[in-house]
């Protein structure tokens, strides 16, 4: 798996070289163990190389840590990410959305309990360096697989430059777009993990494991969307973390399959290309509904001075997936919810105990707008927020042909409204709601920009020393003009 920088950036990557390459010393059982493995992976980088059409540039260098370490780099890293006053209103904007109760485990154990026990192996992005949690119930065959998949980031890492074509890390702007791009990765690295599966151990030395391997794809992505929550705490974060793998490799199968060739894929590593939403990897459904929600932020920020959180993001098909996994239509689920954009933005001051939240979705037809209404409205119901049952406090129809359930408690006060193919949710807008809807409604037939993923590069594309030459010339040919 890749590391999500958000959550933790591990730096693990000091003294590797030492690690593995010196000999001038005598040989403890720590650099002997290390050595093993290097030659472990050396053999696994020729399949690998064979497998996804790409040759490695550069040595890919392994080290060891153990699942202690790992957990308390991961602690450090997660609680290094947010300071105390982001956590709880981060943990009561899950709470609002319905993703988390109130009397849920804190949400930094959660993340710190999730993350921790996630890989076997894992490489660090531009390092060329993969690294191994002993661990001494993965046997050696599936160590051998694990290998597989993080070798293929690393080759891909080489050959694509990856931080130069996409932005896998998180971003800030869209976090549909950032999980699609994480999806194109991961899934790159799953189709090629079974395909060495397929050529290694189902049939060994098979010319064109291709096959097998994107029927194995189809058959975890038909698992995963037909499965029931079961006991995963809380479902959204498992969703959003078994996403890219599970959808992305059968994304990734369908397009080396149009021409069986890596081509196809390849060609998706561009900033022209790559996916941009969950329900793009899903069934290929890109957004076509986009919020421009300025007005709305800007609103919300003048209203007081005592901001302590804000968040504004795109979640996409993958966060409704998430609130009501297990429990939807899979007609509906396989067209990605009939999803087509979202936006939401939520705000926490200081003299609140529940955030501002203004959550806007747009759907293919009035159908699918009614269908996630029936949804939304019995899961804002149900929430206990302070302790206290939210009732419906009307119910009334809204110009459009739509409906709008007020709810109230003495905590919060709800308005979810439907008109024609959307659904917003505003939730503690006081006397901003009627403005808000008319900025809304005005986007009905004059839909925002789309709100891109963050591609990772700098927009200035001069040094400074070509800048400065480049406004001199501009400056010389203006001066010209006037004169």
């Amino acid at each position: 798996m890749t590391i999500f920088r958000v959550l933790f950036s591990i730096s693990l990557c000091t003294g590797i070289a030492c690690v593995v390459h010196c000999s001038s010393n005598p040989v403890s059982p720590r650099q002997s163990s290390n050595n093993a493995l290097q030659t472990k992976v050396n053999a696994i980088m020729y399949d690998v190389e064979k497998l996804r059409g790409f040759d490695f540039i550069r040595p890919v260098h392994v080290g060891q840590t153990t699942r202690n370490d790992y957990a308390a780099n991961t602690n450090e890293q997660i609680s290094k990410s947010f300071s105390g006053v982001e956590l709880e209103a981060l943990s009561k904007e899950y709470a609002q959305m319905g993703f988390l109760t109130e009397a849920d485990t804190p949400l930094v154990k959660i993340l710190i309990d999730f993350y921790s026990g996630f890989p076997a192996a894992y490489y660090v992005p531009g390092t060329d360096s993969l690294y191994i949690i002993a661990d001494p119930s993965v046997s050696d065959t599936l160590l051998n697989i694990y290998v597989s998949h993080e070798l293929t980031h690393a080759l891909d890492d080489q050959n694509l430059n990856l931080n130069q074509t996409i932005f896998p890390d998180y971003s800030h702007y869209n976090s549909d777009a950032d999980l699609a791009q994480r999806a194109l990765i991961e899934g790159d690295a799953t189709f090629t993990e079974y395909s060495y599966i397929v050529s290694k151990y189902v049939v060994p030395g098979i010319a064109s494991p291709y096959d097998r391997a994107r029927t194995m794809t189809e058959s975890d992505k038909s698992d995963f969307l037909s499965a029931n929550a079961g006991t995963q705490t809380p479902i959204f974060l498992f969703v959003k973390s078994y996403l890219p793998y599970s959808l992305g490799a059968a994304f990734v199968a369908d397009a080396y399959s149009l021409n069986s060739s890596w081509n196809g894929v390849n060609g998706l590593y561009s900033i022209s290309l790559v996916p941009r939403s969950s329900a793009e990897i899903n069934n290929g459904r890109a957004p076509i509904t986009y919020f421009e929600f300025n007005g709305i932020q800007n609103m919300l920020v003048l209203q007081s001075s005592s901001i302590v959180f804000a968040d504004d993001d795109n979640a996409g098909f993958a966060l409704l997936l998430g609130l009501f996994y297990g429990a939807l239509d899979s007609a509906r689920v396989n067209r990605s919810l009939d999803w087509t954009g979202d936006r939401y933005t939520f705000v926490k001051r200081a003299d609140q105990t529940y955030g501002t939240l203004v959550w806007a979705m747009a759907f293919a037809d009035a159908g699918a707008a009614t269908y996630m209404f029936g949804k939304l409205d019995p899961l804002i119901r149900q929430r206990r927020l302070g302790g206290l049952a939210i009732t419906v406090d009307s119910l009334a129809d809204s110009t459009g042909g739509g409906m709008t359930y007020s709810y109230t408690s003495s905590v919060i006060t709800t308005n979810l409204k439907r008109i024609g193919n959307q659904i917003w949710w505003l939730e503690n807008t006081g006397t901003l709601t009627q403005q808000i809807v008319t900025l809304l409604t005005a986007q009905l037939t004059a839909p925002g920009l789309p709100k891109m993923a963050h591609t990772g590069l700098f927009p200035a594309t001069l040094s400074g020393e070509n800048k400065k030459k480049a406004i001199k010339g501009l400056m010389k040919y203006l001066f010209k003009r006037k004169n």
